[in-house]
């Protein structure tokens, strides 16, 4: 039995680990990188197994976690796979293979009260894929460890498998009624094709995630680039350009170009990656601006409220002038009654 110290101790632990996973920077209030409180090489292993076999259940529930003293948090043991497979008999499952699952989930409200509400709030895997060095490991660790014990199980013991649970399936869908009947050789039938519908499945899925879990997938981005004051020269303002969260360097990561960046209007900066991220590009613009135009006051974000507000000024202008043309025009339709 867990002490209130204890279980102060490790919902703070979690939480502090939490705190450096939302951060831009992977780091926390305090200061640590969120690999301080975490083993990579656990979570990227779990975080696969999940992901590889479309678990519902990924970073929602039935999801286990483990700290020695001393030690930082592992993922595992894995458990509670009866929403995987795309295993028809479950409340829910994914059924598409090219989908993501653990990677993009959310939350739920009450989750074990059995109420489906979604949380707008990411599941522990989505966190961590917002940052680069996550994203690094769970690409290693799916060449390194995964794609040799995937080729081992579907090759020779998947077929192990099968015959292993065969006649405790038959009696499992006599117990249930799965199929309306008591016939064992139909229901025998059944399922071999529901075992092949799996493999399939699982071999789709592994092609998918061979395809998109790597790093290089990853696009590179520009911050939000804030307007400019017009000096009749080239203005080429200074950049933050991320993949993920990694910041880039300029010439050593990516060059950049610029369109449009002389005269009042929008520019357009063009990045382009060079070295490991050779192939990925990005764009965006900025405005160049009068500091004398009114609506520029507040380097170009009161321009859009601007409009607003006109609009609906002009909506109210509108308004007043029917209601007067009503009231002047009101006794001539009375006196044309009568």
């Amino acid at each position: 039995y867990a002490t209130e110290a204890q279980a102060k101790y490790i919902s703070g632990y979690w939480q502090e680990m939490e705190d450096a996973l939302y951060s831009e920077t992977g780091y926390n209030d305090n200061g640590k990188h969120y690999s301080e409180y975490m083993d990579l090489v656990s979570f990227a292993r779990q975080y696969i197994i999940e992901e590889w076999s479309g678990d519902w259940d990924a970073g929602i529930t039935s999801n286990y976690f483990y700290k020695d003293i001393n030690g930082k948090l592992h993922a595992g043991p894995v458990w509670d796979f009866d929403s995987a497979m795309a295993n028809k008999e479950a409340s829910h499952s994914i059924y598409d293979p090219f989908e993501w699952n653990a990677r993009s989930r959310t939350l739920w409200y009450n989750s074990l009260m059995g109420s489906d509400t979604v949380k707008q709030v990411p599941n522990i895997y989505a966190l961590c894929f917002r940052h680069a060095d996550f994203i690094k490991e769970v690409e290693k660790q799916w060449s390194t460890s995964f794609i040799g014990a995937y080729y081992d199980l579907m090759n020779t013991d998947f077929d192990k498998y099968v015959m292993n649970v065969k006649d405790s399936a038959v009696m499992n869908c006599i117990r249930w009624n799965y199929y309306d009947t008591t016939d064992v050789n139909n229901i025998l039938s059944k399922y071999v094709e529901e075992t092949e519908y799996i493999r399939e499945f699982l071999i789709l899925r592994e092609g998918f995630l061979d395809e998109n879990l790597k790093f290089t997938n990853e696009p590179i981005t520009i911050d939000t680039v804030p307007s400019q004051k017009y000096t009749g020269k080239a203005i080429e303002p200074d950049l933050t350009v991320r993949c993920v969260d990694l910041v880039l360097a300029e010439g050593e990561d990516y060059t950049v170009s610029y369109e449009n960046n002389v005269e009042k209007g929008d520019a357009t900066v063009t990045v382009i990656g060079i070295g490991e991220f050779e192939g990925r590009t990005a764009q965006t613009t900025f405005k160049i601006i009068s500091i004398n135009d009114p609506l520029n006051w507040t380097g170009g974000a009161g321009e859009e409220r601007a409009k607003e507000n006109l609009k609906a000024l002009g909506a109210k202008f509108v308004d007043s002038v029917e209601l007067i043309c009503y009231y002047i025009s009101k006794p001539f339709y009375q006196l044309a009654d009568k």
